[in-house]
Protein backbone atom coordinates (compact mmCIF):
# COMPACT_ATOMS: atom_id res chain seq x y z
CA UNK A 1 0.00 0.00 0.00
CA UNK A 2 1.14 3.50 -0.65
CA UNK A 3 1.71 5.92 2.21
CA UNK A 4 -1.38 7.87 1.08
CA UNK A 5 -3.61 4.78 1.28
CA UNK A 6 -2.23 3.90 4.71
CA UNK A 7 -2.86 7.47 5.90
CA UNK A 8 -6.41 7.47 4.50
CA UNK A 9 -7.26 4.13 6.12
CA UNK A 10 -5.77 5.22 9.42
CA UNK A 11 -7.71 8.49 9.30
CA UNK A 12 -10.92 6.59 8.55
CA UNK A 13 -10.35 4.26 11.49
CA UNK A 14 -9.34 6.95 13.96
CA UNK A 15 -11.86 9.60 12.92
CA UNK A 16 -14.90 7.69 11.68
CA UNK A 17 -14.95 3.96 12.34
CA UNK A 18 -14.38 4.22 16.08
CA UNK A 19 -17.62 6.22 16.37
CA UNK A 20 -19.73 3.76 14.40
CA UNK A 21 -21.63 1.17 16.38
CA UNK A 22 -21.96 -2.32 14.95
CA UNK A 23 -25.54 -3.52 14.77
CA UNK A 24 -24.61 -6.99 16.00
CA UNK A 25 -21.73 -8.62 17.81
CA UNK A 26 -20.46 -10.42 14.69
CA UNK A 27 -19.82 -7.10 12.94
CA UNK A 28 -17.91 -5.44 15.79
CA UNK A 29 -14.56 -6.54 14.36
CA UNK A 30 -15.38 -5.40 10.81
CA UNK A 31 -13.08 -2.65 9.58
CA UNK A 32 -15.79 -1.10 7.40
CA UNK A 33 -19.43 -0.72 8.39
CA UNK A 34 -22.25 0.62 6.29
CA UNK A 35 -24.56 3.40 7.45
CA UNK A 36 -26.81 0.84 9.17
CA UNK A 37 -23.98 -0.57 11.31
CA UNK A 38 -23.63 -3.79 9.32
CA UNK A 39 -20.47 -5.23 7.85
CA UNK A 40 -19.98 -3.96 4.29
CA UNK A 41 -20.97 -6.55 1.69
CA UNK A 42 -19.60 -7.10 -1.79
CA UNK A 43 -22.80 -5.61 -3.16
CA UNK A 44 -22.32 -2.49 -1.02
CA UNK A 45 -18.77 -2.05 -2.28
CA UNK A 46 -20.00 -2.56 -5.85
CA UNK A 47 -22.63 0.16 -5.47
CA UNK A 48 -20.07 2.48 -3.91
CA UNK A 49 -17.70 1.86 -6.83
CA UNK A 50 -20.49 2.66 -9.33
CA UNK A 51 -21.21 5.92 -7.49
CA UNK A 52 -17.55 6.92 -7.57
CA UNK A 53 -17.24 6.09 -11.26
CA UNK A 54 -20.37 8.08 -12.13
CA UNK A 55 -18.81 11.14 -10.46
CA UNK A 56 -15.55 10.72 -12.37
CA UNK A 57 -14.32 11.51 -15.86
CA UNK A 58 -14.96 7.86 -16.81
CA UNK A 59 -18.66 8.01 -15.96
CA UNK A 60 -19.47 6.44 -19.34
CA UNK A 61 -17.76 3.24 -18.14
CA UNK A 62 -19.95 2.86 -15.06
CA UNK A 63 -22.08 0.05 -16.54
CA UNK A 64 -19.05 -2.06 -17.47
CA UNK A 65 -16.61 -1.61 -14.57
CA UNK A 66 -17.12 -3.80 -11.53
CA UNK A 67 -15.24 -4.98 -8.46
CA UNK A 68 -14.41 -8.06 -10.48
CA UNK A 69 -12.55 -5.87 -12.99
CA UNK A 70 -10.63 -4.25 -10.15
CA UNK A 71 -9.68 -7.68 -8.82
CA UNK A 72 -8.25 -8.63 -12.23
CA UNK A 73 -6.40 -5.32 -12.51
CA UNK A 74 -4.89 -5.50 -9.03
CA UNK A 75 -3.66 -9.05 -9.57
CA UNK A 76 -2.10 -8.11 -12.91
CA UNK A 77 -0.41 -5.00 -11.51
CA UNK A 78 0.97 -6.89 -8.53
CA UNK A 79 2.53 -9.43 -10.88
CA UNK A 80 3.90 -6.75 -13.18
CA UNK A 81 5.49 -5.03 -10.19
CA UNK A 82 7.32 -8.19 -9.28
CA UNK A 83 5.12 -9.91 -6.71
CA UNK A 84 5.35 -13.67 -6.97
CA UNK A 85 2.36 -15.64 -8.20
CA UNK A 86 2.16 -17.37 -4.82
CA UNK A 87 1.80 -14.06 -2.98
CA UNK A 88 -0.83 -12.87 -5.46
CA UNK A 89 -2.68 -16.17 -4.94
CA UNK A 90 -2.62 -15.61 -1.17
CA UNK A 91 -3.62 -11.96 -1.56
CA UNK A 92 -6.66 -12.99 -3.61
CA UNK A 93 -7.47 -15.79 -1.18
CA UNK A 94 -7.17 -18.57 -3.73
CA UNK A 95 -6.24 -22.16 -2.99
CA UNK A 96 -4.93 -22.94 -6.47
CA UNK A 97 -2.48 -21.07 -8.69
CA UNK A 98 -4.68 -22.07 -11.63
CA UNK A 99 -7.46 -19.93 -10.24
CA UNK A 100 -5.07 -17.02 -9.77
CA UNK A 101 -3.98 -17.30 -13.40
CA UNK A 102 -7.59 -16.63 -14.39
CA UNK A 103 -7.51 -13.31 -12.54
CA UNK A 104 -3.96 -12.24 -13.27
CA UNK A 105 -2.47 -11.73 -16.69
CA UNK A 106 1.22 -12.47 -16.14
CA UNK A 107 3.88 -11.86 -18.74
CA UNK A 108 5.40 -14.90 -20.45
CA UNK A 109 8.57 -14.61 -18.35
CA UNK A 110 6.52 -14.75 -15.16
CA UNK A 111 4.70 -17.89 -16.28
CA UNK A 112 8.04 -19.60 -16.93
CA UNK A 113 8.98 -18.99 -13.29
CA UNK A 114 6.04 -21.09 -12.18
Amino acid sequence: MTAKVITDLENYYRNERIYQQAKNIHDETAFMLNRFGNRMSGESYGELLKTIIKKSVIAHLSPVISLHHLRHSIATHLLQCGMSMEYVRDFLGHYSLDTTLIYAKPKAAQIQLL
